[in-house]
């Protein structure tokens, strides 16, 4: 992979976060739009562009490929929950915190940040491959992720899990696979309209996340050297530690390029959007994920040297 190439994308993917940041710092953006934005890209775009990857003249996947990709990333998956569990105990944060740092070393922002940023390295045809892993992201955050954040807090009630499982993300997730193991041919004018949709969701999700990280100090993010230690463990130490392990297991450069390109991805916005919904003090995961969506400009193209 180039570095050359992964580094244009993410100097790209920064420049349209900084639009974001800008329009939030001069109030063109409000907390009100962001979310809208968020919402539209969350429910409309991202879904959209999954199942677009079904259609894609240039996916060169074969069923028994898509199967495979769903065991990568259920073991992928396993081995991060099992990392997360002594996460906090490495870098010596307090009980109370250590379950924050176990989701975040869980989940990372392959939705925001991975579906752009494979669809320019690797090309739209492996999207279909981050469709079978953010399924398995909704699948473990809404299950595994509730259970750690509410373990000892008797006064949450999470509501219906299967409602949050069955969220826009999964079903398109579902769809997409779906759709290309079966090899249904669809009107041109469905995929047109799924392409229109999906098309801004690279802008817009960058524009939600730079607006984001105008709420936040910046003072306040680069202090604290747990959190410089975390982020050199979870965005340089595990890919690259992934893609070493990889090389002599998988075969398919594609699917293992997908992994451990989705492996460095800076932090996901569930914990944090989880959190915040059982009212948690949310400032020190925060602080972690946009001082990872930072790195990760560097990190990423570090990472890509090695695949």
């Amino acid at each position: 992979m180039s570095m050359l190439i992964v580094f244009q994308q993410m100097v790209l993917i920064f420049i349209l976060m900084m639009m974001g940041y800008v329009l939030a710092k001069k109030n063109i953006l409000s907390v009100d739009g962001t979310q809208q934005l968020s919402w539209i890209v969350v429910n409309i775009c991202n879904p959209a562009l999954v199942v677009y990857s079904a259609f894609d003249e240039n996916a060169t996947a074969t069923n028994r490929e898509v199967l495979f990709m769903i065991l990568i990333a259920g073991i992928s998956f396993l081995v991060l929950i099992i990392i997360g569990n002594f996460m906090g105990a490495i870098l010596r944060v307090p009980k109370d915190e250590r379950k924050f740092y176990n989701l975040l070393t869980v989940f990372g922002n392959t939705g925001f940040i991975g579906i752009p940023v494979v669809s320019a390295v690797v090309g739209t045809g492996a999207l279909i491959y981050v469709a079978v892993y953010n399924m398995m992201f909704n699948l473990i955050v809404y299950t595994y992720g509730i259970v750690v954040l509410t373990k000892g807090e008797e006064d949450i009630h999470t509501g219906s899990i299967w409602k949050k499982i069955f969220s826009w993300g999964t079903i398109s997730g579902v769809l997409a696979i779906v759709l290309f193991m079966s090899r249904v041919k669809v009107p041109t004018m469905v995929i047109d309209l799924f392409t229109y949709m999906g098309r801004p969701t690279t802008f817009l999700s960058m524009v939600v996340l730079g607006a984001s990280m105008a709420k936040v100090k910046w003072s306040e993010i680069f202090q604290g050297k747990q959190n410089f230690i975390f982020s050199a463990i979870r965005l340089l130490v595990i890919p690259i530690a992934t893609a070493f392990i990889t090389k002599p297991l998988i075969a398919n450069q594609e699917i293992r390029m997908v992994i451990v390109l989705l492996t460095a991805m800076p932090m996901a916005n569930m914990p944090l959007m989880l959190a915040t919904q059982y009212g948690m003090n949310t400032t020190k995961i925060t602080r972690v994920i946009v001082l990872t969506t930072i790195l990760s400009l560097f990190t990423i193209t570090i990472t890509a040297a090695f695949v």
